[in-house]
This record gives C-alpha cells, sequence and structure tokens, in this order.
C-alpha cells in the first residue's frame, strides 16, 4: 500500500509484508531514498527516525540510486532493515550529521 500517497506524516512510505520461507507474514514498513550513486547522502526526517525506532525490525530503508543520467539503479538498491540499529551505530560504514534548522511563521 502507497502510505504517503495519503499520509506524508505516516514516516514511512509503503507498507508491505514480508513473507517467511515457512509461510509466516509479518509486516514490513518502507522508507524510500532516492540517493545519488557515490554517496548514498539522504534525508532522514526526525518524524522518519523517530517511526523507524518504534517499528523496529518491520522498517526498512530503501536507498534507491540515481545513475548520472538520472536513471534508477535498481541493481544497486540498498535495503537496511531496522535501520536505527543497523545503520546509526554502524560508523565503521555509515556517517551522519544532526544539523537541520526548522524554520517557522509565527501566527
Amino acid at each position: 500500500v502507497h502510505v504517503s500517497k495519503r499520509n506524508v506524516s505516516a514516516g514511512y512510505d509503503i507498507r508491505s509484508v514480508t513473507v517467511e520461507d515457512d509461510g509466516s507474514v509479518s509486516p514490513r514498513f518502507i522508507e524510500v531514498k532516492a540517493v545519488p550513486s557515490k554517496s548514498y547522502k539522504f534525508y532522514w526526517s526526525r518524524n522518519e527516525v523517530k517511526v523507524a525506532s518504534v517499528l523496529g525490525h518491520w522498517y526498512w530503508l530503501y536507498l534507491l540510486p540515481i545513475d548520472q543520467h538520472a536513471h534508477f539503479d535498481l541493481e544497486r538498491l540498498h535495503m537496511i532493515s531496522n535501520p536505527c540499529v543497523s545503520l546509526l551505530d554502524d560508523t565503521e560504514h555509515w556517517s551522519y550529521e544532526n544539523d537541520a534548522l526548522v524554520c517557522y511563521r509565527k501566527l
């Protein structure tokens, strides 16, 4: 289900399922990020991180590289389960910055 079409604040784009070898089914919540093919750099909103931390191993981050011709490189798709643990805690392979500036008009 393409959730983000109806609810942009859900914290993920797609609600799906994982079917195991034994036939059991578990939920899969997928956030898709189009990323540069060299750096895989992306922006992950505070809400997305919060939802990912709550959903744990049911939350997946799909990093979809864009090649030099602005085409998706599906062969280099990187799927990360439980990214709050497997990405944020993996300082050997990933770096991150925590420097967003949020501005809004006072009413």
